[in-house]
């Protein structure tokens, strides 16, 4: 029916619009904090499982726009929570120590 060719048109058109956002949006939001990552994470899934069961459209470039997101922003965080790590030891102050060779086995 017509009514369905424009309602999935549409679906998608909006899927690729937001995709193509998120794309550009993908260095601020790797700077985002958890808590708003969560956020923008939960409201895009929320809107892809939405539009998937409303007009059958299957939105896989937004999930992989998502995904790409979401491995930017773990990324990110693990880079520097290994550079506070690095950080935390080389300011820490080491003397070698004697130990015996039962506690090395």
């Amino acid at each position: 029916s017509p009514l369905v060719a424009v309602v999935t048109a549409a679906a998608e058109l909006s899927s690729k619009s937001i995709s193509e956002l998120l794309r550009l949006r993908k260095d601020a939001h790797s700077l985002l904090s958890l808590e708003e990552m969560k956020r923008l994470w939960d409201k895009c899934m929320a809107f892809v499982s939405s539009l998937e069961e409303v007009t059958g459209y299957k939105a896989s470039a937004l999930r992989s726009t998502m995904l790409s997101q979401a491995k930017a922003f773990i990324e990110r965080q693990h880079d520097s929570n290994m550079s506070a790590m690095v950080a935390a030891l080389e300011s820490e102050r080491w003397a070698q120590c004697e130990v015996s060779t039962q506690r090395q086995a």
